[in-house]
């Protein structure tokens, strides 16, 4: 699948704040989420809704999960930085993790 060309664009700093993305700090070049899920099944739960968004997306995060918590990171590593799909991805995250209940910690 082709990535569309306002896909590709870099977004920067003052566009990445104008998203308004209440869960997501930017680290690393990275939007990044750490989700208190509370249980390692409700972490897996939000884990394979994120997945499924992703696969459809054909654009994947990079996620660790532990008992208690899930860390999804958002960046297109083919051009180097958070794109619009980040934006997209990031938002649908957010919305999956509040349908769950799972708070942001900052931990």
């Amino acid at each position: 699948m082709s990535v569309p060309e306002e896909d590709r664009r870099v977004l920067d700093a003052h566009e990445i704040e104008a998203a308004e993305l209440d869960d997501w700090s930017l680290v690393d070049g990275a939007l990044e989420a750490r989700y208190r899920t509370g249980s390692f099944a409700r972490g897996m739960r939000l884990l394979r809704q994120i997945a499924e968004e992703a696969e459809q997306a054909n654009h994947h995060p990079d996620i660790e999960l532990t008992y208690f918590t899930l860390v999804v990171r958002w960046s297109s590593h083919d051009v180097g930085g958070i794109t619009q799909r980040d934006l997209r991805q990031a938002r649908l995250t957010s919305e999956h993790a509040q349908a769950l209940a799972v708070a942001v910690t900052e931990d």
